[in-house]
């Protein structure tokens, strides 16, 4: 027994209906093609499977032996489609193979069956070209993505053609739909009436952009969105609440995050639920084809959804009334991320806190933006403030300072916690330092140093002093800079952090080596 799995439009009931028919033409078997599609009571799918081999009569009570018994040394390879609705059917399919050995089933379903006789082949996306180094035109339409958006926009147009114009918009296009071929398709429908760029500029509102009513397309794959529907209403409550709110993320997500977006302030859903909970829901959802394990690195295993699956949970956000109340969590959430990082990234596990920022750069950028929308600027700028010093070392110095630049000016400088005004002002200073912007740095970390004075905190004061330290060396006056590192230095110690003493001596030692 073969089971191929996968999210809705990867392609595999194609998949097995091309197995079956070369099965037929080249071993010769018996191939059975059983449609699951309009059944959901999962006590008809022995009748529907009976009908589908030509047995007649099939509400016999003895119906069960006599499939056995016409099947057993038959030897046939049988389809059955769309299995994900009839799930609970599953221990009478193992019955099946118990009794006629002979058999090979074929079954396709978005969630495997979890059978002991169970074979698992989980149907990948089509592969994709990299749109930021396209090969030659010849290379990039054997690419399969590209050249199956080529066969269906010829199957409409025989003038199409894939050329120098229009390759980096198709490819561009495979790579938005995530090389999912029932997207695909639908994308190349569209282009009787629109170019594929202008295709691609309409892809914000995919989920309506692509539709295609060709009779012999079922109804469920008219449209994307009702391909997706199909799987939606087949969750249950709890996870269909989850999946929804997996939306607010960009870039993907860890099970922790998934943990802080499971519930929200508003409804039903206002009861955490417990880690465990959010385990089995992610676990499920995978499960069930409709979240994508994204890696499974040294640290956490990371999931994401596809985007068009993610345009979907957007719009039953919306639907729910959820999309406030979820995106504060998500933005809470980050904001909490990014201040725990902050300390880390001076740390023995700094690298592992850089690459855990890097990764959900998307999400904090997202947070960031939401906030800032919804005038939580001090909120935001709280945010920003802890992720300078990851900006700098990563060097996101245009987008630091930018975020930095705006929410220093909307927060007035009685709203904002003086640490974090100071710490801002530091990250803002050398930012500006490093895009060469000189007079500007200089007069920020002044104000940064004049900020962190006001705190009496002897880290930050350290640090603004190192900055300028830094700034006066860089620009030929280092017998200027010394002042600033030695009492960088003696502040760091008063401190007893070794991390800011490491830092003075090392300002302190260059400026040294420059005055000579």
């Amino acid at each position: 027994m073969l089971t191929l799995t996968g999210p809705a439009g990867v392609g595999k009931t194609s998949l097995s209906i091309e197995a079956g028919s070369r099965v037929a033409s080249e071993v010769g078997q018996d191939v059975v093609f059983v449609d699951l599609s309009p059944v959901r009571d999962p006590s008809q799918v022995p009748p529907t499977l009976a009908r589908g081999v030509g047995l007649q009569d099939v509400e016999s009570p003895r119906l069960q032996g006599r499939v056995f018994e016409y099947l057993r040394e038959r030897g046939s390879l049988i389809i059955l489609d769309n299995f994900e609705q009839v799930l609970p059917a599953a221990g009478w399919l193992s019955e099946l193979l118990a009794n006629c050995p002979s058999i090979t089933l074929v079954v396709t379903s978005r969630e495997a069956l979890r059978l002991r006789r169970e074979q698992i082949y989980q149907v990948p996306s089509l592969a994709l070209p990299d749109s930021d180094y396209l090969p030659p035109i010849e290379e990039l339409a054997r690419v399969p993505a590209v050249a199956l958006f080529v066969e269906r926009a010829r199957a409409l147009d025989a003038r199409f053609t894939l050329d120098e114009e229009n390759a980096r918009a198709v490819a561009e296009l495979c790579v938005r739909l995530d090389g999912l071929p029932l997207a695909i398709e639908l994308a190349a429908a569209r282009t009787g009436v629109l170019s594929p760029r202008m295709i691609l500029d309409r892809l914000g509102q995919q989920l309506s952009l692509l539709r295609w009513e060709a009779p012999d397309l079922p109804g469920r794959q008219h449209t994307l969105r009702s391909a997706i529907d199909w799987s939606y209403e087949l969750l249950d409550t709890d996870e269909q609440a989850l999946f929804r709110r997996m939306g607010v993320f960009t870039g993907g997500f860890t099970l922790e995050a998934a943990q802080a977006i499971a519930s929200s302030e508003s409804g039903e859903a206002g009861v955490q639920p417990a880690p465990e909970e959010v385990l089995d829901g992610v676990a499920s959802l995978t499960g069930k084809s409709l979240v994508q394990v994204d890696s499974r690195g040294a640290g956490d295993v990371r999931y994401r959804l596809l985007e068009s699956m993610r345009e979907y949970t957007l719009e039953q956000l919306e639907v729910q009334d959820e999309v406030e109340a979820t995106r504060r969590s998500h933005a809470l959430y980050f904001l909490d991320l990014a201040e725990r990082a902050e300390p880390e990234l001076i740390g023995g596990e700094q690298r592992t806190w850089f690459l855990c920022l890097e990764a959900e750069r998307g999400n904090l950028r997202a947070a960031l933006q939401w906030l800032s929308c919804q005038g939580e600027d001090v909120l935001a700028l709280r945010l920003a403030a802890a992720l300078g010093y990851f900006w700098w070392i990563h060097g996101h110095f245009a987008e630091g300072q930018r975020y930095l630049e705006d929410l220093l000016e909307r927060v007035p400088e009685e709203a904002a916690d003086p640490g974090t005004r100071a710490s801002a002002l530091q990250s803002l200073g050398i930012l500006l330092l490093l895009q060469g912007e000189v007079e500007r740095a200089r007069r920020v970390l002044e104000e940064g140093l004049a900020v962190a004075r006001s705190t009496g905190e002897a880290r930050s004061i350290a640090f603004s002093l190192a900055c300028l330290g830094r700034y006066t060396t860089l620009f030929g006056k280092p017998e200027e800079s010394i002042p600033f590192s030695e009492e960088a230095l003696a502040r760091s110690r008063e401190a007893n952090d070794t991390w800011s003493t490491a830092r003075a001596l090392h300002e302190l030692g260059v400026a040294a080596l420059h005055a000579g």
